[in-house]
């Protein structure tokens, strides 16, 4: 694959992710949104590692931020869990349109 492929799927997963915020309600759902949106930046971050590596055999320098990425966007997913398990305690529903402002 090429750069140019490479960059449209990384730009098409963050859309999708975008999406997913802005027309989805249900909390949960808007997680999973925000977790593609990093994850389109990852792929193409990772692409663009890929296509200018200084070395052949050697491991790009971009590459070595992907599992810091995934690091993060894991603790963030956890994170998250734990603020709508919260919200569901007090609230009790999931979907933003039915939570109250008290």
């Amino acid at each position: 694959m090429n750069l140019n492929s490479v960059l449209v799927l990384g730009a098409l997963i963050s859309t999708i992710g975008i999406l997913g915020i802005l027309l989805r309600k249900n909390l949960v759902i808007m997680l999973m949104s925000l977790e593609l949106i990093v994850l389109g930046g990852a792929v193409g971050l990772l692409g663009g590692a890929r296509s200018h590596g200084a070395l052949a055999h050697a491991v790009p320098d971009g590459a070595l931020f992907i599992p810091f990425i995934f690091l993060i966007a894991a603790a963030d997913a956890c994170i998250g869990l734990t603020l709508i398990m919260t919200l569901f305690k007090t609230q009790k529903t999931l979907w933003v349109d039915e939570m109250d402002n008290s």
